[in-house]
């Protein structure tokens, strides 16, 4: 241990009056701040990861928009990475029951591949039939339940000569629930033989959603796809698709970053006044030091050396309590949700490796910063006027 190192320890133990107070209220504050970016950036991360989930549960890992021919699927299939597909048709219709009629978007799909694309939480009748799935609050909406009779329409596919939508009568089969954007307003699952039956004027599907085989890289599946298909293809991603909402989440992750900084900043300003306090209550000290020969970049070593005793002791602890009570919420659940009104029953918590560098890191950076500006006013002092001023 060098003599920098145990003449810092020496001063900080060693505090006494105001120099101790603002160290404990600079220590409790970067453990405040850094405890505080820890939870807000967990709770962020996990309901961003559940919304990804369920967004990712609903339309696949990939969406491939196009004319989907039987040829594109079965080069798809090869590609590696892929674990499955299914193709769809994809059209804006009406559903009618009773006196009550929606606007809705129709996804018509070989339903008995749906749990190998998708991971939808759904209610199914086990009835057969050519039934259709709906969503829960559409379901409230039209006072519709399983086994309910409804009538499907196409206007879109209207023949000029006749002048009346196809037309298609069906029943609830089953009833989703994604909690996700407008999902369970607007979109209704249909069988394909129905589907083909209602869109007269589509020849084929009009894309095709795939799943990605656990822990592989979408992206460059997806730019693997891309060069496959050419140009013709429009091909997205998860986060493509909803590029909006993923650029949302990150942006607020980002600004509860920086705001919740404020606080180790705050931290950081009575750190750099408990050094300079802890420099004037040792000034007599100091100028004996370098009257015997220490250079002033041993004693700037000493400031930095108390702040990181101060400001990482801080640090350290708020990132441990942090990370204890993420770990209790993970393990027992102790914070609960309505899930009445969220899609989950516990607080969702997540730190990745990326959050516990960047977080010590910023405070790393501001008790620098702070240990600076202490250092460099205590190195301007000249041994003459240090012995002199405790007189």
């Amino acid at each position: 241990m060098s003599f920098t190192t145990i003449i810092a320890k020496k001063y900080i133990k060693g505090r006494t009056g105001p120099g101790k107070f603002t160290g404990i209220v600079s220590m409790v504050g970067m453990a405040v701040g850094s405890f505080a970016m820890v939870i807000s950036i967990a709770v962020m991360n996990g309901f961003e990861s559940r919304v990804s989930d369920r967004l990712r549960g609903f339309d696949g890992d990939i969406r491939i928009s196009g004319l989907i021919t039987q040829k594109v699927i079965e080069s798809i299939s090869k590609v590696e990475g892929v674990h499955s597909s299914i193709p769809f048709i994809e059209r804006k219709g009406i559903i009618s029951s009773g006196e009550s009629e929606q606007v809705i978007i129709y996804k018509a799909l070989n339903m008995n591949k749906m749990n190998k694309v998708y991971n939808i939480k759904m209610n199914i009748n086990n009835s057969d039939g050519a039934g259709v799935i709906i969503g829960k609050s559409l379901s409230y909406r039209m006072n519709l339940s399983l086994g309910n009779s409804m009538d499907l329409f196409s206007p879109l596919d209207m023949s000029y000569g006749l002048g009346y939508p196809p037309k298609s009568k069906s029943y609830v089969k089953g009833i989703f629930q994604s909690q996700v954007l407008d999902y369970d307003e607007r979109i209704v699952f249909i069988p394909m033989e129905v589907g083909k039956k209602l869109f007269k004027r589509i020849r084929g599907f009009t894309g095709i959603d795939i799943r990605c085989k656990l822990n592989e890289n979408i992206e460059s599946i997806s730019r693997e796809l891309s060069l496959l298909l050419g140009e013709d293809y429009k091909i997205e991603s998860w986060k493509e698709q909803h590029s909006s909402l993923v650029q949302a989440m990150e942006l607020e992750r980002l600004m509860a970053l920086i705001v919740l900084s404020l606080i180790i900043v705050v931290a950081g300003f009575n750190l750099a006044s408990t050094l300079s306090l802890v420099t004037i209550q040792r000034i007599h000290e100091i100028g004996i030091l370098q009257a015997i020969g220490a250079p002033k970049k041993a004693l700037r070593e000493m400031l930095f050396i108390q702040g990181f005793l101060l400001g990482g002791k801080g640090t350290i602890i708020g990132i441990s309590l942090g990370g204890f009570i993420i770990i209790l919420q993970n393990v027992f659940g102790l914070i609960p949700l309505p899930s009445d009104i969220y899609f989950i029953n516990t607080l969702p918590m997540k730190l990745t490796v990326w959050n516990l560098i960047i977080i010590p890191s910023i405070s790393c950076v501001i008790i620098l910063l702070s240990s600076y500006i202490a250092s460099k006013k205590a190195s301007s002092i000249e041994p003459k006027l240090a012995l002199t001023w405790n007189k």
